[in-house]
């Protein structure tokens, strides 16, 4: 086997394992950034532990045929840039939605969220999606609201009570 085929088999088993880690992938067209912007993208992204490759679309589609995103494999064309969020399902749709503010040559062309795919028009939802911490909080506070809308309710029924009884006493004293 030539070393070069043994170097393209390596980069899809190695892109494949990367995948199948990952809770979601952004494939993006990045023609036109130049190299500063890029460094910029990469430094990003490793900031935030999602791991970025440029990869040569016929391994791109071999790796991720055979893992969750399988139905993005037929949808990748043009020289792109995968992006794999590591930790939160949303971090790389975030921070290519965020970072393409800056730089237009960054184009969304297919989004892969476990077996789901969406297409580039889903990037602001899936942005916006609320982080884990921010579900949790989320959650609790609306499990926490009818015990307290309950307990503000069960003690204005007691301040109301006091305050009849403090006027009914107030009107008593005037009388007499």
């Amino acid at each position: 086997m030539n070393t070069v085929r043994a170097q393209k088999e390596q980069a899809v088993s190695d892109l494949c394992e990367v995948a199948k880690q990952s809770h979601s992938m952004v494939a993006v067209h990045y023609r036109g950034m130049d190299v500063t912007s890029m460094t910029a993208f990469r430094a990003a992204a490793r900031k935030q532990n999602i791991y970025v490759k440029v990869i040569k679309n016929t391994l791109a589609r071999r790796a991720l045929s055979t893992c969750q995103y399988a139905g993005t494999a037929d949808k990748i064309t043009g020289p792109i840039v995968l992006a794999f969020s590591m930790e939160a399902p949303n971090a790389a749709a975030k921070l290519i939605k965020d970072f393409s503010k800056e730089h237009e040559q960054l184009v969304v062309q297919v989004i892969g969220v476990d077996d789901a795919v969406y297409s580039a028009a889903s990037l602001d939802k899936i942005a916006s999606l609320p982080t884990k911490e921010q579900a949790i909080a989320l959650l609790l506070g609306a499990l926490q609201s009818p015990i307290r809308d309950l307990a503000c309710t069960l003690q204005e029924t007691y301040a109301k009570l006091a305050r009849v009884v403090d006027q009914v006493a107030k009107k008593r004293q005037s009388q007499q």
